[in-house]
């Protein structure tokens, strides 16, 4: 019998004696196959929550243009981390690391170096993410709901999910109907999400790109006047979702 045989031995009858005298209880099988299946189930739970968390959040970028705002000048970038579902990214956050902790209660986890079962996390619950942003009407169903105030719960959040900037941040978002030589005409995003007015866009001694176009997007900086907006900088914008054209 070698030393590795006559360790494990002395460890079996260590945890009988521990087992015997009452300082180490015994579980039945049962025990650990409930464990399991909680495991299982709030693993379940966590993947699902944190995959919609994560789709909404894309879904939330998509609608607002906020990786096209970030370098349109200073108030752009900063409308941009503005407009960012944070509160949410954070829950997301503490999801994945709740869901790291779990895993490593158990044997696979445990032997597992941390930093893999936390990439392997963030990574399974990114890609599911976006399977359901890309893949799925999910979002867009949940968003007319919300708009009909006949979802209740996460309603709120999606109320507050509009494709166009705010006005008081002097940043507006549009389509250009027209092309003048020293202006233009746009249909704006109005602050309520679907709805859009037409303005015209004063160039104010501002070049625009020679590819602009009719039916461009567009984010124009500037001050709004009377109903004309006189523009300080204009920039693309991404297509805004089928939905909301």
């Amino acid at each position: 019998m070698d030393n590795k045989e006559l360790e494990q031995n002395k460890t079996v009858e260590n945890i009988l004696q521990k087992i015997e005298s009452g300082t180490l209880k015994a579980y039945p099988k049962r025990y650990f196959r409930l464990r399991i299946f909680l495991f299982i189930l709030l693993i379940t739970i966590i993947f699902i929550l944190s995959a919609f968390l994560c789709s909404f959040i894309l879904f939330n970028v998509n609608f607002s243009g906020q990786l096209s705002l970030i370098g349109f000048g200073t108030r752009g970038t900063l409308l941009s981390l503005k407009l960012f579902p944070w509160v949410l990214f954070l829950i997301n956050a503490i999801l994945i690391i709740l869901a790291g902790f779990l895993a490593r209660t158990f044997r696979f986890g445990y032997k597992t170096p941390v930093i893999y079962l936390g990439l392997g996390v963030i990574i399974a619950m990114s890609l599911a993410g976006i399977f359901v942003n890309q893949i799925t009407n999910l979002h867009y169903i949940l968003w007319q709901n919300a708009q009909k105030n006949k979802l209740p719960l996460v309603g709120n959040i999606y109320r507050h999910t509009c494709a166009s900037p705010l006005f008081s941040e002097k940043i507006y978002r549009g389509k250009i109907l027209a092309i003048e030589t020293d202006s233009l005409t746009a249909n704006i995003q109005s602050e309520k999400c679907g709805q859009t007015s037409i303005y015209r866009i004063i160039f104010n001694g501002l070049t625009i790109p020679n590819e602009t176009k009719i039916g461009d997007n567009i984010f124009i900086e500037g001050e709004m006047k009377n109903g004309i907006i006189y523009a300080e900088t204009i920039g693309p914008a991404p297509s805004l979702p089928k939905f909301f054209r």
